[in-house]
């Protein structure tokens, strides 16, 4: 009976999962090594005990002498939690002040949409630079000697009305043209291979030239850049 009960424990023991010293066959770990989390996950009326390093989204981890384990935030509209008195991060459409899931800022305060929560002050804030956008003229990216090429960016974070302004969302610079003549054929990309296949001199009378003038390019922190396309 004796050698029966300490087979049973030693095989209990090679079933525990990673980071568990003791655990069941029906209802998993029941106690972690040191510095592990005990996360007791439900599935309909079962409960299963897992050692983890860190609680799941819903959880935050509470830490006692002998032992560490995940509680669930208890918090109302709450998803994520420090502790059972603070909420970290409010669910959809409440808003977090104070470790408390409100329907609005109080009067004075104002909604930050990036940090999701209410501040006295809310600066502009603006996304990363999209890619310079090919050179081109009047819609065409030949025919001319020189072009405009123009990058651009999105608002994250609109500013309240004491919060700092949005920088400049739009620039432009002075580009060369890869090609400087072009042919109206050329516009429909997909007439491309019926245009490699013509003459020189068919190619010649299809070639399309614009009239040939002075433009000029406002760029941020250059001024003017003035180009003469003859």
């Amino acid at each position: 009976m004796l050698y029966s009960t300490v087979y049973s424990e030693e095989r209990t023991k090679r079933s525990c999962s990673s980071g568990c010293i003791r655990c069941s066959e029906v209802n998993g770990c029941y106690k972690c090594r040191p510095r592990l989390f005990l996360y007791l996950a439900r599935t309909g009326m079962r409960q299963t005990g897992h050692c983890i390093h860190s609680c799941p989204k819903g959880y935050f981890g509470v830490r006692h002498e002998d032992y560490s384990i995940c509680n669930k935030c208890q918090l109302e509209h709450c998803n994520a939690c420090f502790s059972n008195s603070y909420c970290t991060q409010c669910k959809h459409p409440y808003i977090s002040y104070r470790g408390r899931c409100t329907e609005s800022c109080p009067d004075g305060l104002y909604y930050a949409n990036y940090s999701k929560d209410c501040r006295l002050l809310v600066d502009c804030m603006a996304g990363p630079w999209s890619s310079w956008t090919p050179c081109a003229r009047n819609g065409q990216t030949c025919g001319f000697k020189y072009g405009i090429t123009t990058r651009s960016r999105e608002i994250l974070e609109h500013p309240s009305p004491n919060g700092a302004t949005c920088p400049s969302l739009v620039e432009n610079r002075c580009c060369r043209m890869e090609m400087r003549h072009c042919a109206d054929i050329l516009h429909n990309q997909s007439e491309f291979t019926k245009w490699k296949s013509l003459s020189k001199h068919d190619r010649k009378i299809l070639r399309h030239y614009d009239s040939l003038d002075s433009l000029t390019v406002t760029t941020p922190g250059e001024g003017q850049c003035s180009i003469d396309n003859g």
